[in-house]
């Protein structure tokens, strides 16, 4: 395994970076196009330059010419009498000789035509009394046959021209005798030849080195394709991590296992995103204290004052006026709610000034609030809690309001004299318990206030937040409310 470990570090730490592979391979890709283009622009060239040569060769003229010229030695044979009509017709391989095959290679003309088309010749062999003894027919055309079956009155230098109704096509009537073009026969041509690309192709013997460089440049160019497609698709989720963070998801994360310097920039990235998310955390925390901190002073210097200074203007009713008749116990009851509002202020104002969770920590502030509970409502509350317990503000907003709900229920509900409060964490869940030792109730009739109903949708606000409520009458009461730690709450 260490050896393993070493031989892949080693090949690590030998790949080039990703800036000189990318380098590399655009160099290369584009030298090599570079090369077949400009090779492919001079089989552009040389196609044209063929085709113009391939169309002065197709000029009824010049195939006459050529014609003419290969059929001097037939002609001569025919004047000094060693060779007559009959003889060229059981012989019409001398025919395919005209156009076709060897024998033509020192031909410009003809070499030409071989070269760029696969040429047809038909033919058709008059004697001199110009009826026909030989043919040859590559096409079974009705024109061809009525073309080559016109009687010519032949002249001495032969005609050649460009049948209308016959594309890539050149009609020639020749003589076979100079001295007497209508005395010893003569010889109706047709050839045919149309330019193709894929015979200029296939004119070289080495075509295949021909095509090499278009394989070859076809591999570089799919191997940069699927580099940039590479390369392109990380750069996309990048963009789609960095939109999401533009939208307020901080908890997205780029996620890139190459090992180069996009890789490398994209850890950074996530390095930074996280410390941003937390200062962001750490500035609503300290702006939410801020804020609570600022309520609890105003409501200290103006309605706790107030509050006072309405129970000191009882105080001064109730010792100057000691005979109110009726009114006595409207004014009794009146300092009594009174009483209960200051100790209901204080509390609130102790509420407000609890230091954040993330600050302080949980544990600290849970128990600060027990503490303020059982001075509120005169009555011991066990608290225990794990005394490294950190909840974010969300979490201890919904537990703190759950238990000032059920104490407040226990003692004037249901006159409980002892309150214990537990918070349980097992691997990645929670569990708050709330026991107390009044009353209890009935849970199956229907409460007046809204305060289960209140918890209840607290607890459903939790992640993955369960509550449960047991009860019986004489019997206490206990509250169960149970969530899941989600990972970004860590």
């Amino acid at each position: 395994m260490l050896y393993i470990d070493r031989m892949k570090k080693f090949i690590s730490s030998c790949r080039p970076a990703f800036t000189r592979r990318f380098w590399f391979k655009l160099t290369l890709v584009y030298t090599v196009v570079s090369i077949v283009g400009i090779k492919s622009l001079i089989s552009v060239f040389d196609t044209i330059i063929h085709y113009q040569h391939f169309n002065e060769a197709m000029q009824p003229s010049a195939v006459l010419q050529t014609v003419t010229e290969r059929l001097k030695p037939i002609r001569r044979l025919i004047a000094s009498a060693a060779l007559d009509t009959q003889d060229i017709a059981d012989a019409p391989e001398i025919i395919d000789d005209l156009m076709m095959r060897e024998n033509l290679d020192d031909n410009a003309v003809a070499d030409h035509l071989r070269s760029s088309s696969d040429p047809t010749a038909s033919y058709v062999v008059f004697d001199e009394n110009d009826r026909p003894i030989a043919q040859h027919l590559m096409r079974a055309d009705e024109r061809v046959i009525a073309l080559l079956m016109t009687h010519r009155a032949a002249v001495s230098g032969g005609e050649a021209l460009v049948p209308e109704h016959l594309p890539h096509s050149v009609f020639i009537n020749i003589p076979l005798s100079v001295r007497e073009p209508t005395k010893k026969g003569r010889i109706a041509l047709l050839i045919t030849a149309k330019f193709s690309i894929a015979k200029q192709f296939y004119r070289d013997e080495d075509w295949v080195s021909e095509l090499m460089p278009f394989v070859i440049t076809l591999c570089i160019v799919m191997s940069g394709y699927l580099a940039s497609k590479n390369f392109i698709r990380r750069l996309r989720h990048i963009t789609s991590v960095s939109s999401a963070w533009r939208e307020g998801d901080l908890d997205q994360r780029i996620i890139d296992n190459d090992a180069d310097e996009l890789s490398e920039h994209s850890h950074n990235l996530n390095i930074m995103v996280g410390q941003l998310k937390e200062l962001l955390g750490l500035k609503q925390q300290a702006a939410i204290q801020d804020e609570r901190t600022r309520m609890a002073r105003e409501l200290h210097d103006t309605v706790k004052q107030n509050l006072f200074a309405l129970a000191l203007q009882l105080a001064a009713i109730s010792s100057k006026a000691p005979d109110l008749g009726e009114a006595k116990q409207n004014l009794l009851e009146s300092r009594l709610i009174l009483k209960q509002a200051q100790e209901q202020l204080v509390g609130v104002i102790a509420e407000l000034r609890i230091i954040s969770p993330e600050q302080e920590g949980s544990t600290v502030n849970l128990l600060t609030l027990c503490e303020n509970l059982e001075s509120k409502f005169n009555v011991h509350i066990h608290c225990v809690v794990p005394p490294d317990l950190m909840l974010p503000d969300s979490l201890f907003f919904v537990v703190s309001r759950v238990i000032q709900e059920s104490v407040t229920n226990a003692v004037r509900h249901g006159n409980a004299k002892l309150i214990v409060i537990s918070v349980v964490k097992s691997a990645m869940r929670f569990e708050l318990l709330i026991t107390d030792d009044g009353m209890g109730f009935n849970p199956t009739l229907p409460t007046e206030g809204m305060g289960i109903l209140s918890m209840r949708e607290r607890a459903a606000s939790l992640p993955v937040g369960t509550f449960s409520i047991e009860t019986a009458p004489g019997q206490g009461t206990t509250i169960a409310i149970t969530w899941e730690e989600h990972l970004s709450e860590v």
